[in-house]
């Protein structure tokens, strides 16, 4: 394509100049004819007087082919003009013809460029089935070991299943013996209580006030608290001796106080949670050195916030500032 371009380009450039050089030729033959028609002229008008006449005829033709030679210069500069736009136009021409060229070889190495990444394509394109067999391989692979998990996994479901259910049957067992351990209990209790009315029976655990017990802001037990708590002892090992070895339980001893807040000087504890601990645990002590053993007993402080009344009336929160007592699991 481009050697077919540089040959437009020389023929077009070589019919210009030809054409450029035949005018010039014909140019200056009239001209020379010009000139040896002036020389005759001249030669005949010096030796004729005759001739004037002629020479006044021949000098108005000279002047017609004097004019008509200016017409034909002009005519000349025209073509020499039209021949530099020519040679202009044909230096865009040829400028456009690199550019076009430039482009044809910038599209050429896109060509060369994109069979190369398709020959890439291909290559990758072949690798990936390579791949994608492997992968489906290795899926029926895990799918064989999947369908063997699951049966696995079905067998130790009903394996799974089979145990909750003896577990369900154990921990019924358990709680209906913890059930009777709680009732033989609050029998113990009830008949050793009898109408006593420091100690209150609410529920599933008996109630302890802490006006019978502490001093205000104190965790030291007084000596009526000390009374009440041997009788509890007393309930407590009795009751041990009742109970099989194989039954899990303990007695929880919950504190709990008001809401009022602790005065400035009580720099013993923190706040009323902290009050609240201290007193379950020096319970907790004065029983297990009663003969109560202490893997039975657990103190847990709850402060002010588990009242059995709102603290608005004096009656109220002197209510909630309390010992409670609870048989339960560990």
């Amino acid at each position: 394509m481009r050697r077919q371009n540089q040959t437009v380009e020389e023929a077009y450039g070589s019919g210009f100049i030809d054409l450029f050089s035949n005018t010039i030729a014909l140019l200056l033959f009239f001209l020379f004819i010009f000139v040896m028609f002036q020389f005759l002229l001249n030669y005949k008008l010096s030796t004729t007087t005759k001739q004037q006449a002629s020479f006044e005829v021949l000098h108005k033709e000279n002047l017609k082919k004097q004019q008509e030679i200016a017409l034909l210069q002009n005519r000349i500069n025209q073509l020499s003009s039209n021949m530099n736009n020519k040679e202009s136009e044909l230096t865009s021409y040829k400028d456009q013809i690199d550019k076009y060229n430039q482009v044809i070889a910038s599209l050429e190495g896109k060509i060369i460029e994109n069979d190369s990444l398709l020959n890439q394509e291909n290559l990758t394109k072949t690798a990936m089935k390579g791949r994608i067999q492997e992968l489906t391989n290795e899926i029926s692979k895990l799918s064989i070991i999947l369908e063997n998990d699951r049966v696995e996994m079905l067998k130790r479901d009903v394996e799974i299943v089979e145990l909750g259910k003896q577990l369900n049957r154990a921990l019924a067992n358990k709680t209906a013996d913890l059930m009777e351990v709680r009732s033989q209990f609050f029998q113990e209790l009830n008949s050793s209580i009898g109408s006593e009315e420091a100690i209150e029976k609410k529920g599933d655990r008996f109630v302890l006030q802490g006006e019978l017990l502490f001093a205000p802001g104190s965790d030291n037990i007084g000596l009526n608290g000390k009374k009440e708590l041997d009788k509890v002892a007393t309930i407590l090992k009795n009751i041990i001796q009742k109970i099989p070895e194989n039954i899990d339980w303990i007695v929880r001893v919950d504190g709990h106080t008001d809401n009022v807040p602790l005065s400035k000087t009580n720099t013993r504890f923190k706040d009323n949670f902290d009050l609240s601990y201290a007193r379950a645990r020096a319970v907790v002590t004065y029983l297990t050195q009663k003969g109560v053993p202490a893997k039975y007993l657990v103190p847990t402080g709850f402060g002010e916030y588990q009242p059995l009344a709102p603290n608005d009336t004096p009656a109220h929160r002197k209510y909630n500032r309390r010992i409670e007592f609870q048989l339960t699991n560990p």
